[in-house]
């Protein structure tokens, strides 16, 4: 799935802006009415279709939270221990000036895939929130987030995450 991802967004790439983000996410995957829960690190690469440093910005966003999976829990149940998620977005940043300097709110949604050990894949779609402080360093962005995402999938499955980010804007590149 990610290779056909890559293949049909390799002829944008050539003139594009990126930017990437670090998470760690902490997931409530509920299904049939029980819950697991699992977190670790994942990261989100942006291509960003306008962006300027503290203004508006707009773009695609794919992220993938894969082996770094931590919990003794889901090792002997139902959904299996290896849990891989790939996701891809539009997102949308927005610095309201009124609150205070370098605060911003990012949204975003699109479409999750699930792929379990035990459960085999789910499809899904997502919606995400976030707020953050960007603090500039000469044409450098670093951004500091809170993030909450809600994942419907099939089958009536549920996944709600809470997490916490950085990210490196390199605004003199872009």
């Amino acid at each position: 799935m990610k290779y056909i991802l890559l293949l049909l967004l390799l002829p944008t790439l050539a003139h594009s802006k990126f930017r990437a983000r670090e998470h760690y996410d902490y997931h409530q995957f509920k299904l049939d009415s029980q819950s697991y829960t699992f977190r670790g690190f994942s990261n989100t690469i942006n291509y960003m279709f306008k962006e300027k440093a503290m203004q508006e910005s707009f773009g695609l966003g794919i992220s993938t939270l894969g082996d770094n999976v931590d919990n003794e829990k889901l090792k002997n149940s139902r959904v299996g221990e290896k849990i891989s998620l790939y996701q891809i977005d539009f997102e949308y940043k927005w610095f309201p000036k009124n609150i205070w300097s370098g605060f911003y709110l990012r949204h975003g949604a699109g479409y999750s895939l699930l792929d379990t050990e035990k459960l085999n894949t789910f499809h899904g779609v997502h919606i995400q929130n976030a707020l953050g402080q960007e603090i500039m360093f000469n044409h450098f962005g670093l951004a500091l987030e809170l993030s909450t995402q809600a994942i419907f999938f099939e089958q009536g499955a549920i996944s709600l995450t809470g997490g916490a980010a950085i990210g490196f804007h390199f605004y003199k590149y872009l």
